[in-house]
């Protein structure tokens, strides 16, 4: 079954219009989300969403608003499939005991790490929180071999955006990159991130045999302009199933 995964900030606006949109979202066909929660140096975030996470953490006073809106909105749509992203400084200051909590409470699928952080992706396999995995770009043979030994419940990102910088293995095509993958062995669950701003490429992702795709800021960008907002945001549920 191929998804498409809804980046949603908590920090845009308020925690509570963000929770808001993703009910909106919800109403439109929508079962998947990405959340977060302001980091004190997110580097890898567009423009808007470092504004608005500087914002958020004027407003704020920690991460107990973020966890309750969240976990209310689980209470409220058991249904719906959650993803988080946390940079390691949120995740330190939330702590472990209470970040586990809220995992279990909220019933957040995976933990995705901005950045990597080994330390940090050791920290939260240590308290048996699953996290999102990365493939590599170059279709590192060893690393694909040792992802074919993973779970198929297993998430892993592999780089839509970026796809067209090189063709390792003679894969020009992102269809081409993706069979390699699976070719591979490797089971897990492959989802699209990065670039996917359009029903054209959502429907390239699916069509190379990911799981699932992650949309970006291509929707919060139009929450100011909402016939723009729910056509854009059509192009991509035509592709759920």
């Amino acid at each position: 079954m191929f998804q498409p995964i809804y980046y949603v900030t908590g920090s845009l606006g308020s925690v509570e219009k963000s929770v808001q949109m993703m009910e909106q979202y919800m109403l439109h066909g929508a079962r998947a989300f990405q959340v977060d929660m302001p980091s004190q140096n997110p580097v890898y975030e567009t423009d808007l969403i470092k504004q608005a996470m500087q914002d958020a953490l004027k407003r704020y006073d920690g991460y107990e608003p973020y966890m309750d809106s969240f976990c209310a909105l689980r209470q409220r749509h058991p249904e719906a499939v959650l993803h988080c992203v946390l940079y390691p400084d949120v995740i330190r200051a939330i702590g472990m005991e209470r970040l586990t909590g809220f995992v279990k409470e909220a019933g957040v699928s995976t933990v995705m790490v901005a950045g990597g952080d080994a330390e940090t992706l050791a920290l939260l396999a240590g308290h048996h929180i699953a996290t999102i995995g990365r493939i590599d770009k170059n279709l590192l043979d060893d690393q694909l071999k040792k992802i074919s030994l993973e779970s198929p419940d297993r998430y892993y990102n592999f780089n839509y955006k970026h796809h067209r910088e090189q063709a390792p293995h003679g894969c020009e095509t992102f269809q081409q990159k993706i069979a390699y993958i699976r070719n591979a062995g490797v089971r897990a669950k492959i989802l699209a991130v990065e670039g996917v701003k359009n029903g054209d490429m959502m429907r390239e992702v699916k069509q190379a045999g990911t799981d699932g795709a992650l949309v970006g800021n291509a929707l919060m960008n139009l929450w100011n302009d909402e016939t723009a907002l729910w056509e854009l945001f059509e192009q991509f549920q035509a592709f759920a199933c």
